[in-house]
């Protein structure tokens, strides 16, 4: 199943990166799903279900995409490095991390993680490749498993795990799948 007609992507894309965020002509949640599909796609990845977990993670962790700040973050301990982006990436050594693996500078300007472009790409690479705990989303789904609830430990252990699970379900169903092993969309 294709998601966006590449016409549209792009279209959509540009108008996000070009014009101010008050003018972009998709809601914070469209323009989530086209940035994060699209890191997803060049990434080369194609599975749905690794897709709908990562969108799921994504509307939880950023307020059902209305913040792409950590609520109160300037006063936590490990402020600066306070969640951000749509992984909410946390702590010094995550943001020396891409900020090697990016070459973009999130050290001295961690408030890069609020563009989509470079949020985008840090929760894809973070979850596909283990890169937040050391456990990789494929252990969790794969084509003899899913397994949404357990697939939080990617990201932050079995916090709010059953609530994700179920929006990554809404998200499958709404992919056309229904939390089984798929082939490419």
């Amino acid at each position: 199943m294709k998601l966006f007609n590449s016409f549209a992507l792009s279209f959509l894309i540009s108008s996000c990166l070009s014009a101010e965020e008050d003018y972009c002509l998709a809601s914070p949640r469209e323009r989530a799903q086209v940035f994060i599909t699209e890191q997803f796609k060049l990434q080369n990845f194609n599975n749905p279900m690794h897709l709908a977990y990562i969108l799921a993670t994504a509307e939880h962790e950023t307020a059902n995409f209305t913040s792409m700040k950590e609520i109160g973050g300037e006063r936590k301990k490990y402020a600066p490095w306070y969640g951000r982006g749509y992984p909410q990436l946390t702590h010094k050594a995550n943001y020396e991390k891409y900020t090697r693996f990016l070459g973009v500078d999130l050290m001295t300007n961690p408030d890069l993680m609020l563009r989509e472009d470079v949020s985008a790409r840090v929760i894809v690479h973070g979850m596909m490749y283990g890169w937040f705990t050391g456990v990789n989303l494929t252990h969790f789904i794969n084509p003899n498993r899913c397994d949404f609830v357990a697939a939080r430990i990617t990201v932050n252990a079995r916090d709010r795990a059953e609530k994700i699970a179920g929006v990554a379900r809404r998200w499958a169903k709404w992919f056309g799948n229904r939390e089984k092993p798929s082939p490419d969309f």
